[in-house]
């Protein structure tokens, strides 16, 4: 299953989401996204050296963010 897509901005950046509570399929898609970013880290990189901020960064997310769905690499691994 490949990772959603945000559109783009003319930057190329993602673009921002809309602002609120995201819906059951938002949240599940961004969880989703943070899982396929750390598949993808954990993979090239390996337990050790990958970190919480380099999953954030691959998935396109602010690292609270990530820590609201998982509180610890542990976890998310």
């Amino acid at each position: 299953m490949s990772a959603p897509t945000r559109p783009k901005t003319s930057a190329g950046a993602p673009a921002a989401r809309p602002r609120g509570r995201p819906t059951r399929e938002q949240a599940e898609q961004l969880r989703q996204g943070i899982l396929d970013a750390a598949l993808r880290v954990f993979i090239d990189r390996g337990f050790a050296a990958a970190s919480m901020e380099g999953i954030a960064r691959e998935a396109s997310v602010a690292k609270i963010t990530l820590y609201r769905h998982f509180e610890t690499k542990e976890q998310l691994f």
